[in-house]
């Protein structure tokens, strides 16, 4: 009986282990379906309670309105500081858009302007673009649209600030921000700082909506004048479509937008958009300095072309009477001279107020921009001209000790400015010898020292100025017979000349110290060493005792 019924019981636990199984599928299966079908709240409070460690910051950051009661409910102030920075729950809540967490703290008397932080929750959901929040808070009637920050700045200029598109416009249309409210001690409007930071979007809504296109802040400084000080091309051509004045000054300073664009040309569009819509490509500052002088004073070559392109003057004078020529000379900006030299108008002869009265020829040699001048001279520029003062161009270079390269083939080596000094007198002067010795070696100049004066004679007030000639004259040349011809001058001999130089300048030196009563200088101690070393390259040392033969050989 034991062998039969031993397989019946096996079956039997089969059985009952099967049974077992089905049962708990079962019961699990009831339990899903049971949570399904349990209420949201049961859901959130099972969450809740299995979050029992999370903080109040971290239940309004992520919105957990349970988790936030909680905290509420066991006592926590609602408008305790529960981030380092001191921001209180709604602000936290704002900043992070949890919206029905924001409304949810505001019922419980959250403070959405607490005295202890310098910005308000409306300010911080409008700057992170959290439209929710800020519905949440405008829809409480608990903040004012247009409430100000601790620096005085309004939620829409935050907004904009921030290029928040979406929340500018719901400021704007849905809770009627003021547009045209100033932000700030500078007096900022939003579409001021809109315009600067390319935002064109904000600007859209805002001119869309009744923002002034010209309106200025404190310094007087138009949206249109910042966006192309910012280089903001987007922006540029919105606000010229919407009528902004392309020629509306800056009382402080008097610049204008297109001097802006001008004075950076970072962006060559944003001057294009400027030059094509401004009223007068001529249009100067309070000193008379237009585009086109700033353009070329800075080296902007294809600005300067564009300008020319589109009519300006290249001709116009600042208060010192120069034109953008003589800026790009004087800062030896060679392209922009080359512009400016294609130009059919460009008056290459004017003459200046300032350095000696001269043209821009006169300031390239003056400053030793040999290219520059080079380019002038190819362009017709007149060497001999005489500035207002008289001077001309080789007394300047003279006057500054700059060689002036090839410019001294076409000068007049014995021309008198208006105090009677030849340019030999004046490098003389300024201790320009080695210009002094070229002038003079290579160049023949008259010696500005009379015969009687270089032996020894006495001193006398003429001594400065360069013997006019005449009967009377006592000069070296006189007194050596007729002034050689050009071609007379070719069989010069240069040694008797070059110590006829040595003399002078010895001369030059020692009646100069007499008249200043001054003591000698390391250079009057070594004229004759500096000399020999210089000029008479393989000769014996020449000294004072040369005599009246010498000197006249040096010119017959």
């Amino acid at each position: 009986m034991d062998g039969v019924s031993s397989p019946s019981k096996k079956r039997a636990r089969e059985q009952e282990a099967s049974d077992d199984k089905e049962s708990e599928s079962a019961s699990r299966d009831e339990s899903a379906a049971a949570a399904a079908a349990a209420p949201l709240s049961k859901v959130a409070r099972v969450d809740a309670e299995e979050e029992e460690d999370v903080d109040l910051y971290w239940a309004c950051r992520n919105g957990k309105l349970l988790a936030i009661a909680r905290h509420l409910d066991g006592g926590e102030d609602v408008n305790q500081a529960v981030h380092p920075r001191g921001s209180t729950p709604v602000l936290v809540a704002s900043y992070f858009d949890q919206a029905k967490a924001v409304a949810y703290l505001l019922e419980r008397g959250g403070d959405p302007a607490p005295e202890e932080c310098n910005q308000t929750a409306l300010h911080l959901a409008a700057h992170r673009g959290a439209r929710g929040a800020a519905r949440a808070l405008l829809e409480s009637k608990q903040v004012g649209v247009d409430a100000p920050n601790d620096e005085d700045e309004t939620p829409l200029f935050v907004a904009a600030h921030a290029s928040q598109d979406a929340m500018v416009k719901l400021l704007i249309e849905e809770f009627k921000a003021d547009v045209e409210r100033p932000s700030g001690a500078n007096g900022l409007r939003p579409l001021h700082i809109a315009a600067e930071l390319g935002s064109v979007g904000c600007a859209t809504h805002l001119l869309a909506n009744g923002a002034s296109v010209d309106a200025v802040d404190a310094a007087g400084e138009t949206a249109l004048y910042k966006a192309t000080e910012a280089d903001r091309l987007g922006s540029v051509i919105l606000l010229l479509r919407h009528g902004a004045d392309a020629a509306k000054r800056v009382p402080e300073h008097g610049r204008f937008p297109l001097f802006a664009a001008c004075e950076r040309g970072r962006d060559l569009d944003v001057v294009a958009a400027l030059a094509g819509c401004a009223p007068n490509l001529n249009q100067a500052t309070d000193n008379g300095y237009t585009s086109l002088y700033v353009a070329a004073r800075y080296n902007l070559a294809d600005v300067v072309r564009l300008l020319l392109s589109q009519g300006a003057d290249p001709n116009c004078e600042n208060k010192y009477g120069e034109t953008p020529l003589f800026a790009a000379c004087r800062e030896n900006h060679d392209a922009v001279v080359r512009v400016l030299l294609k130009h059919p108008r460009t008056e290459i002869n004017c003459m200046s107020l300032r350095w000696s009265r001269g043209s821009p020829l006169h300031v390239a040699a003056a400053l030793d921009h040999i290219e520059v001048a080079k380019r002038l001279l190819g362009h017709n520029a007149e060497i001999r001209a005489v500035a207002r003062d008289p001077a001309s161009l080789l007394h300047i270079v003279c006057s500054n000790g700059f060689l002036g390269g090839t410019t001294l083939n076409y000068a007049d080596v014995d021309q008198l400015d208006a105090d009677g000094h030849s340019p030999l007198a004046l490098a003389l002067d300024n201790d320009h010898l080695e210009l002094a010795r070229v002038i003079f070696l290579e160049y023949d100049a008259k010696p500005p020292v009379n015969f009687d004066e270089l032996l020894g004679g006495g001193d006398n007030d003429q001594q400065n100025q360069h013997p006019a000639g005449g009967a009377d004259d006592h000069s070296i040349v006189a007194l050596a017979g007729e002034e050689p011809a050009a071609a007379q001058r070719q069989h010069h001999q240069r040694r008797p000349r070059a110590k006829l130089f040595n003399r002078i300048v010895k001369h030059w030196h020692r009646r100069r110290r007499r008249r200043t009563n001054s003591h000698p200088t390391l250079l009057d101690v070594n004229l004759d060493e500096t000399y020999d070393l210089h000029i008479n390259e393989n000769s014996a040392e020449d000294d004072d005792d040369d005599d009246e033969d010498d000197s006249a050989a040096a010119l017959g």
